[in-house]
């Protein structure tokens, strides 16, 4: 979650997005979105909906997670993490209601 964020592989800001990305994100909504725009949250926002609006309308996590070019092995992290914080959240429900 850090917008400076800039890794190995040509990915910028706190989504880690990518020239690919960018031109699809340009591509799909018809905007004009350039790369410097993923160090800003609501920039990479908006890139993010765009390619989620046309490719995973129903919001599906796993292929919300394969689009923005991960690996596997991260795709797994992601949703066991998920699942680790819906069963976190069922419990406190439970506790809460005793």
């Amino acid at each position: 979650f850090n917008p400076d964020a800039v890794g190995k592989a040509g990915d910028y800001g706190c989504l880690q997005i990518t020239p690919v990305y960018v031109r699809e994100a340009n591509r799909v909504s018809g905007a004009n979105y350039c790369h410097e725009d993923a160090f800003d949250i609501e920039m990479s926002l908006a890139m993010f909906t765009a390619i989620q609006d046309e490719y995973n309308p129903q919001r599906d996590m796993e292929l919300a997670i394969r689009l923005h070019n991960k690996s596997a092995a991260y795709r797994r992290t992601v949703l066991d993490n998920l699942a680790m914080i819906e069963r976190m959240e069922t419990f406190r429900a439970k506790v809460i209601e005793r």
